[in-house]
């Protein structure tokens, strides 16, 4: 009879404290990624606000919103300059803050949409509360090299600009496409005469600033390392065949050092350059962090610093 009177009240104890969980979570789910100031997803290259139905960055903005977070996921030239990407990206900026009256943005670019958030983030400096470079080419990217140095891939950069052209059709956009402006503001010497130009949180050697804070701005990276990492994603065959064009570590796109800009939260996360976004459709590493739960978890870490 003990027993039962012991196992009733366990019983009601666990159910008490499972309501008392379920309300706490319920009190507080819809926060976590609540941000002071509006997230501004930049695509990278060949990209735009969707890929064939699905979101460039795959899954991350609901989640975001899920979260309390306001996002935003501008469609841009999918293949063009740093320079003509930042200015589509200010004017969709200006009309935001025309339209809601935001004062600034937390702008986070993968691949060169990292370098576009850097070039609003010197033409409109009072627009910006941070900048995070996710995968990008801050001291240039090999394939854009390489595709320079060879002539003979010209007809690969060609369909390289026609599916981007496509890429932005898709979205409902008729927007200049330029692979030879793309390669020039990618390739290293490209990168380096912009970091000349736009030296804020470039960072020499692999390092990084000793905090995000940077004169006004909080300034971020991180980039992945890993190559064939998920056998059912077809694109990590590309990755991997890229891959080789360099020796040092990188994601199939970018060299591991190349990513540091800012504070350098990890330049060596088991991604590769397309499982940065979540892409494709999800397929990522059986082992390596949710990129979902990187993006909420930065989030976060945006929302503590009053972002």
């Amino acid at each position: 009879m003990i027993q039962w009177i012991r196992r009733i009240k366990l019983l009601f104890i666990n159910s008490i404290s499972l309501i008392l969980f379920s309300f706490s979570t319920f009190s507080f789910a819809g926060t976590y990624a609540q941000t002071q100031y509006p997230i501004v997803l930049l695509h990278g290259f060949l990209g735009s606000e969707h890929l064939l139905g699905s979101d460039y960055f795959y899954g991350i903005p609901d989640a975001l919103r899920q979260e309390g977070a306001v996002v935003y996921a501008p469609t841009r030239s999918a293949v063009n300059s740093t320079e003509v990407r930042g200015e589509q990206t200010i004017a969709y900026l200006e009309k935001l803050r025309q339209q809601y009256g935001y004062t600034k943005f937390n702008l986070i670019g993968h691949s060169h949409g990292g370098i576009d958030a850097r070039y609003v983030m010197a033409k409109h400096p009072d627009w910006v509360a941070s900048v995070t470079t996710i995968g990008a080419p801050n001291d240039g990217s090999f394939p854009s090299d390489y595709a320079l140095a060879n002539p003979w891939t010209s007809i690969l950069d060609w369909m390289y600009e026609l599916v981007g052209g496509v890429s932005n059709a898709l979205d409902g956009h008729n927007l200049p496409q330029d692979k030879q402006a793309y390669l020039n503001s990618t390739s290293t010497a490209g990168i380096r005469i912009f970091n000349q130009t736009y030296p804020k949180g470039v960072v020499n050697n692999c390092g990084s600033q000793a905090s995000p804070y940077n004169d006004g701005h909080y300034l971020y990276s991180m980039g992945g390392t890993a190559v064939l990492t998920n056998g059912f994603d077809i694109t990590d065959k590309w990755m991997f065949a890229q891959s080789l064009l360099s020796a040092e570590p990188n994601d199939g796109w970018i060299n591991r050092c190349s990513t540091h800009f800012g504070f350098v939260i990890q330049d060596n996360i088991p991604w590769n350059h397309l499982d940065e976004v979540n892409q494709t459709n999800g397929l990522v590493g059986l082992f390596a962090p949710n990129p979902i739960l990187v993006y909420k978890t930065h989030a976060n870490r945006l929302k503590n610093a009053g972002l």
